[in-house]
């Protein structure tokens, strides 16, 4: 999470915040669907 933080405030002094918020909003999409499309006993190896 630290190392999270860390690398947000180091874009916004690259990038406009609203790139920001922006990349962390599709950060938060893509892991949402992720999640939603995980089954649990499809990544089992047999």
């Amino acid at each position: 999470m630290g190392l999270d933080v860390t690398i947000v405030l180091a874009a916004l002094t690259v990038v406009s915040p609203m790139m920001v918020v922006l990349s962390a909003l599709g950060a938060a999409v893509m892991n949402l669907t992720l999640a939603l499309n995980h089954r649990s006993g499809r990544y089992l190896v047999s």
